[in-house]
C-alpha cells in the first residue's frame, strides 16, 4: 500500500495489527516472551462457564479477527464486530486471560474510531504477551488452529473468482498508432504492445515505452535510464488496499483520503478527468506543486466481482511534463486481464 508522509494514513493501525497478528498466530516475531507464558495454559474457565463453550467463543473470536492490512470499506464496522467477538470470549474467559481480553476489545473499538492514532502500536505491543497466554489456551486445550482461523474477518481472500481473459494478446495495432502520435515531435519514446509477468493471476497488457528498463515490485514498473527525466516513471499492476477480495472498489475510488486518487488533494491544476468503461474505470492527470515530478498520471479499472483493482501511474519530471497526454492514452489503454471487459 502507498504511504504518503502528507497524508494522515492509518499505517499506525497496520503496524498495530500486525503485531496482534503475530501473537495471535504464535509468533514470537514482535518480541514478545513465549516460554513462561506457554507453560501455564491449563488455568479453568471463569467461575460456571463450561471450557467447551469458551473454546467456541475463541474460535469465534479468532476467526473474526480482521487481516493485518484491512483498511478501507467496512473497516470500522469489521472491526466493531470483531470487538464484540471478544467481548462475548472475555464473559466466559480464566481470570488469567480476561484483563487481556478486555483490553483487547476496547483497543480494537478504539482503533475503528481514530486509525490514525499513535498510541496504538504501543497498546499493541502491550497486548502480545498477554494475548499469547490466550493464543496458548486456544492451541493447548481447544485444539484450535489458531493460524488458520485469524484474519478471516478482514478479506484476505486470495481466491480469484474471475477467469483470466483470453480474448486479447496485443495491444490494437490503431490504439498505439494513436497513443504514439500523441509523443510530441524530437522526442525519443514510442509505446508498444507488453504483456506483465510479475505475477502469473494478475497480468496486464499495456502500451509500455519501448526500450525502457523494467522492474517486478508489487506490478511492473517502467523508467527511461538516460532517454528522459531521472524521475520520470510508469508504472502498472494489481492493487486491493488492504481487502484483496470482490467489494464495492467504486467507493473506494470516491474515497478522498485514502483511495487512488487522493493526490488531487494536493493539485495544483486538474489536467484531465474522465470515467473510463469496458471496464469501469476512471483517467486523472494533475499538475502539483513539486519540481521533482510536477505531473502526475492514474487510472484505474474494476469491477466488483473481481478481488483486485488495475491501477496504471505516470510521473513525469519536470522536463517531460508535456508527455502527459501520451501516458494518459497508453494507461487508458492498458487491459486488466483478470477483469472482465464488461
Amino acid at each position: 500500500m502507498a504511504i504518503c508522509a502528507v497524508k494522515k494514513r492509518p499505517v499506525i493501525l497496520i503496524l498495530a495489527l500486525s503485531l496482534l497478528a503475530a501473537a495471535c498466530s504464535g509468533n514470537d516475531g514482535a518480541g514478545g516472551p513465549t516460554t513462561s507464558i506457554a507453560a501455564d495454559t491449563t488455568t479453568s474457565s471463569a467461575a460456571g462457564a463450561d471450557p467447551a463453550v469458551y473454546c467456541a467463543a475463541l474460535e469465534t473470536m479468532l476467526a473474526s479477527q480482521p487481516a493485518g492490512g484491512f483498511v478501507g470499506d467496512g473497516f470500522g464496522d469489521a472491526m466493531n464486530a470483531y470487538a464484540t467477538t471478544i467481548e462475548a470470549a472475555a464473559e466466559l474467559a480464566p481470570g488469567d486471560q480476561l484483563e487481556a481480553l478486555d483490553d483487547l476489545a476496547d483497543f480494537v473499538r478504539d482503533s475503528a474510531v481514530d486509525p490514525t492514532d499513535e498510541g496504538l502500536a504501543e497498546r499493541a505491543f502491550a497486548l502480545v504477551g498477554p494475548m499469547l497466554r490466550v493464543q496458548n489456551y486456544a492451541s493447548n486445550e481447544c485444539g484450535l488452529d489458531v493460524e488458520a482461523l485469524a484474519g478471516r474477518g478482514g478479506g484476505g481472500n486470495d481466491d480469484r473468482p474471475l477467469p483470466l481473459r483470453s480474448d486479447v494478446t496485443e495491444i490494437d495495432a490503431e490504439i498505439l498508432a494513436a497513443i504514439n502520435g500523441l509523443v510530441p515531435a524530437g522526442v525519443d519514446l514510442t509505446f508498444a504492445s507488453f504483456t506483465t509477468t510479475d505475477d502469473e493471476e494478475y497480468p496486464v497488457l499495456t502500451a509500455a515505452p519501448v526500450g525502457w528498463d523494467t522492474s517486478d515490485f508489487i506490478g511492473t514498473s517502467f523508467e527511461p535510464g538516460q532517454e528522459l527525466g531521472f524521475f520520470t516513471q510508469m508504472e502498472v499492476g494489481a492493487h486491493c488496499d488492504g481487502i484483496c477480495a470482490p467489494r464495492d472498489w467504486g467507493s473506494l475510488m470516491d474515497d478522498a483520503d485514502f483511495g487512488p486518487f487522493s493526490g488531487l488533494a494536493d493539485a495544483t491544476e486538474i489536467l484531465r478527468d474522465e470515467a473510463l468503461l469496458e471496464p469501469m474505470g476512471r483517467l486523472v492527470a494533475y499538475r502539483q506543486d513539486t519540481t521533482i515530478t510536477p505531473v502526475e498520471v492514474v487510472v484505474t479499472r474494476w469491477d466488483d466481482r473481481a478481488d483486485r483493482y488495475f491501477r496504471c501511474k505516470a510521473r513525469l519530471d519536470e522536463d517531460d511534463a508535456d508527455l502527459w497526454e501520451a501516458f494518459a492514452a497508453a494507461c487508458a489503454a492498458s487491459i486488466p486481464l483478470w477483469i472482465p471487459a464488461e
